[in-house]
C-alpha cells in the first residue's frame, strides 16, 4: 500500500491518494458471497471407498444395539430393510483388529477407478477371528494395492492435507492464508475447530487473528474499477460453482448407474450357472422347507437331552442358551445369565446348546467343550475357552484347546479321543435340532420354552422369568405337578416342535 500526502501553505491538507495490491478471489458460504484474498484454494475431490462406508455402517449398527434402540439383529434388519444375511455380514467386519478397521476408515478417496479394497477382497483376512492372522492377510491383501494414510496429526499453520474417509471432511491448507479462509466462516464462535477422522483439529490463535485481519479487510467497500473487477469476478465465480455443482453431481449419478450396471452384469455372468446348479439339487432331493421365524408369544419343545445344564433339576424355569464360542454377542451375554442365577438362585437352570454360525472358528472349541463335559468339566471348560480363547487374541485353535484340557487335569488320551468321535456327532446334532426349531443365529434363548432373541439386558429376562414362576407355582399348586416334572409335562409334551 502506498499512501501520498499533500498540504498547502496554511497547513491544510489538500489531497490523499491510496493505492491498494492484492491477490483476491470469491467464496460463498451460506450468508452471501465474500471476498477472499489469494488464491482460491483447491478442492479435494473423489469418492469415499465402499468397504469404509460398510464399516462405519457396522459401527453404527452395534450403536443402535447397545443404546436399545433395536434389541436384536431381526428388528435391526426390520429397520434397515435389510435381510438379516446381508446385516449379518456387515456386522463381520467388527471382528477384524482395531487397526485393521482404522486402515480401513481413513482410506483415501478414490478418483479414478476402483477402491483398493472391497468385500470381496476382504474375504480372506475375514476368515480367520485371530488378530495376528488377520494381519498377516491383510499386509499381502495391500501389496496389491496399498492404502497409505497421509496425515493423522491435527492440522497446523504448515503444508498438509486432511481427509477422511469414514466422513465428508476433506481439509486442503498451504498457507496462513488457507486457514483464515476456513476461520473466516467461523468468527461467530468462541474457537476454530475442524472435525476431521474423528478428532478435532484446533487452529491457532494466530492464524484465528490473521483471519479476522483478512476478513476486516476484505469488508472494506471498495471504490472505482476494483468494485467493478470484484462484481465481475463474482458473478464469474458463481457461474463456475454452479457448472462444477452440476458436473459433480452428473458425475455421482454416474457413478451409481455404473455401479449398478456392473452389479448387474456380475448376476447375470453367475445366473446359468447356478441355475443349472439348482436344478440338479432338485432333481436329487426334495427342497428344504425354509424355517418361519421364532415368535416370543408361542411355546416351543426344546429338549433338554445329555446338554450340560448348570442349576438343580427341578428348578421351576428352565433356560435354554443357543451360543457358540466365535460370536462376541454369546460372549456378553455371559454376564447376564450369571446376574440371573446370582437372582433367581435353585428357582433357574440354565441348559447350553451348541450352535454354530461360523463352522472355520467355533467348530472346534464346541467340540471341546463337549469332550470336558464326557469328564464332568463343561463349566469350568466354557469358561476356559472364553477367557483365555476369545478374549485372548481369538486364538480357538486346537492347540489352545488341548493346552486348557490339559491344565484342567482331563484325561487328555479321552479328551482328544472324545472330540473327534462322539463330540463331532453331537455339535451336528444340536445344530440340526435347534435350526429345526428356527434358530437362525446365536445367542437364541428360550425361557421355559419362549423364544428370546439377541444379547438383551437382565430386566428383559427378569420380567418373562417372573411371569413363568407365577405360571409354574400356579401349575404346581393346583394340578399337582411335581417340579422336577414340569419342563417336561407343561413344556415338551404341549410345545411346539417346530416353527
Amino acid at each position: 500500500m502506498n499512501t501520498e500526502h499533500g498540504a498547502s501553505s496554511m497547513g491544510e491538507p489538500i489531497e490523499e491518494r491510496i493505492t491498494l495490491r492484492m491477490q483476491v478471489h470469491t467464496d460463498a458460504p451460506s450468508h452471501g458471497i465474500v471476498l477472499r484474498e489469494g488464491p482460491k484454494p483447491t478442492r479435494v475431490r473423489g469418492r469415499i471407498p465402499r468397504i469404509a462406508r460398510l464399516l462405519a455402517l457396522a459401527h453404527h449398527f452395534q450403536e443402535l444395539l447397545d443404546t436399545g434402540v433395536v434389541r436384536t439383529q431381526m428388528e435391526l434388519a426390520e429397520l434397515t430393510k435389510l435381510t438379516t444375511a446381508r446385516i449379518t455380514q456387515i456386522m463381520n467386519l467388527l471382528v477384524l483388529a482395531p487397526d485393521i478397521q482404522e486402515q480401513i476408515l481413513f482410506m483415501a478417496p478414490v478418483t479414478n477407478g476402483d477402491p483398493p479394497v472391497t468385500e470381496k477382497t476382504l474375504r480372506p483376512v475375514l476368515q480367520t477371528l485371530v488378530w495376528s492372522e488377520q494381519r498377516e492377510r491383510w499386509g499381502a491383501l495391500r501389496t496389491d494395492g496399498p492404502c497409505v494414510r497421509e496425515n493423522t496429526s491435527p492440522l497446523t499453520l504448515g503444508s498438509q492435507r486432511c481427509t477422511r474417509s469414514a466422513g465428508a471432511c476433506a481439509v486442503a491448507s498451504s498457507s496462513l492464508d488457507a486457514c483464515a479462509v476456513l476461520a473466516d466462516r467461523r468468527l461467530m464462535k468462541s474457537r476454530t475447530t475442524i472435525a476431521c477422522r474423528g478428532a478435532l483439529a484446533v487452529l491457532s490463535p494466530l492464524a484465528l487473528v490473521g483471519a479476522v485481519a483478512l476478513a476486516a479487510c476484505a469488508s472494506r467497500p471498495a471504490t472505482g474499477s476494483l468494485s467493478r473487477r470484484v462484481e465481475h469476478l463474482e458473478k464469474r465465480d458463481a457461474q463456475r460453482e454452479e457448472t462444477e455443482g452440476r458436473l459433480a453431481r452428473i458425475e455421482a449419478q454416474s457413478a451409481e448407474i455404473m455401479k449398478l450396471v456392473e452389479a448387474m452384469a456380475a448376476r447375470l455372468d453367475g445366473f446359468d450357472s447356478r441355475l443349472a446348479a439348482l436344478t440338479e439339487q432338485q432333481a436329487r432331493t426334495a427342497p428344504p422347507k425354509r424355517p418361519r421365524g421364532l415368535e416370543p408369544a408361542l411355546v416351543y419343545a426344546v429338549p433338554v437331552g445329555d446338554s450340560p445344564v448348570e442349576g438343580p433339576a427341578d428348578a421351576k424355569v428352565t433356560i435354554v442358551k443357543a451360543y457358540e464360542f466365535a460370536c462376541p454377542f454369546s460372549e456378553r451375554a455371559r454376564a447376564t445369565m450369571a446376574e440371573v442365577r446370582r437372582h433367581y438362585g435353585k428357582g433357574v437352570r440354565i441348559v447350553y446348546k451348541q450352535y454354530v454360525v461360523h463352522p472355520a472358528a467355533a467348530t472346534i472349541p464346541a467340540q471341546a467343550a463337549c469332550a470336558a463335559h464326557m469328564q464332568g468339566k463343561y463349566t469350568e471348560m466354557k469358561e476356559a475357552i472364553w477367557e483365555k480363547g476369545f478374549k485372548a487374541n481369538r486364538d480357538l485353535g486346537e492347540k489352545n484347546m488341548l493346552g486348557r484340557a490339559r491344565a484342567l487335569g482331563l484325561n487328555m488320551k479321552r479328551f482328544e479321543a472324545d472330540m473327534r468321535g462322539p463330540c463331532v456327532k453331537r455339535v451336528k446334532e444340536e445344530h440340526q435340532s435347534l435350526s429345526q426349531l428356527g434358530v437362525s443365529g446365536t445367542p437364541t434363548f428360550f425361557v421355559n420354552g419362549r423364544y428370546v432373541g439377541g444379547s438383551q439386558p437382565f430386566q428383559n429376562f427378569k420380567a418373562l422369568i417372573d411371569e413363568e414362576l407365577a405360571k409354574a407355582n400356579e401349575i404346581i399348586r393346583t394340578q399337582g405337578v411335581q417340579p422336577r416334572e414340569y419342563y417336561d409335562t407343561q413344556i415338551m409334551a404341549k410345545g411346539r416342535k417346530g416353527p
